[in-house]
């Protein structure tokens, strides 16, 4: 959004198994998007960035290396864990979030323990790919989190406790988001709030107050398992029909009003009223 209200040219590389949808948002925006190979991983990724930016050259290309980017943390230490804090009134025990770049985590961290020296990291991780629990990168289905790496702008050393959350679990939280409390969210989302959930029913936890991110809305994830068979199921709806003999109720047709009816109500335009 940015780069587009400043006029800068922007290529994007999204993995393949990453949402259609945010290829989709990106072309909109004016952006060139590039896929890399679902076989090739997020290194494979990598590469083509890194073959992008050697091709353009320094004068004519800027990377933002988010994974170890300091003014990543920094940001979120700057403005959003200063934001948590002023809307939280001074009072927050803990964060419960994922990791895609750490810049949230770390930089929200940062800021609200300087503020609270007993303030608590939990950092959510997809169960399939565990990396801070020492396991092997493995596949999994928590778009936004969970790399097959730690990069560097996760600041180990800043965690108190590492929760795992199937993936399972974490569709399922965000398909109960949408129905029963009416936010709409992505799967990292429904992540975060099932780790946030499972650290709130512990006892010692009773009466702290922990806050959690949502970082995306459910229409990017609408063509993936989360929604597919919503999706499918909206597509193939029945066009509903009525009674020709049914009549609009006197209030309701009075308010369908057209230019003419204004007229002939004797609407006061404004001087000068005109349609260009």
């Amino acid at each position: 959004m940015v780069a587009a209200a400043k006029g800068y040219d922007v290529i994007q590389i999204i993995p393949e198994p990453y949402s259609v949808e945010r290829r989709a948002l990106m072309l909109a925006l004016g952006v060139k998007v590039l896929v890399s190979k679902k076989s090739d991983g997020l290194e494979g990724a990598v590469k083509i960035q890194k073959e992008t930016v050697d091709r353009l050259g320094p004068d004519k290309s800027w990377c933002s290396r988010q994974f170890d980017n300091p003014a990543n943390i920094q940001a979120h230490f700057e403005h959003t864990g200063p934001e948590i804090w002023e809307q939280c009134g001074g009072k927050i025990d803990a964060i419960v979030a994922g990791y895609g770049t750490g810049g949230s985590l770390s930089g929200i961290t940062q800021f609200l323990r300087s503020k609270n020296p007993d303030f608590r990291c939990y950092a959510v991780e997809p169960m399939e790919n565990a990396l801070l629990n020492g396991d092997k990168p493995g596949p999994h289905g928590i778009q936004g989190i969970g790399p097959p790496f730690l990069p560097g702008n996760v600041r180990v050393e800043e965690i108190d406790e590492v929760i795992r959350c199937p993936t399972s679990e974490a569709m399922k939280t965000s398909r109960a988001l949408a129905k029963e409390e009416g936010i709409a969210v992505g799967i990292s989302a429904g992540a975060n709030v099932w780790g946030a959930c499972q650290v709130a029913n512990r006892p010692e936890m009773k009466g702290k107050r922990i806050v959690t991110i949502l970082p995306s809305a459910a229409e990017r994830y609408m063509s993936t398992p989360l929604y597919e068979s919503i999706m499918e199921e909206a597509k193939n709806l029945p066009l509903s029909s009525f009674d020709p003999e049914t009549k609009m109720d006197e209030d309701m047709a009075s308010s369908m009003l057209t230019f003419a009816s204004h007229k002939e109500g004797g609407t006061v335009f404004r001087p000068g009223f005109k349609v260009v």
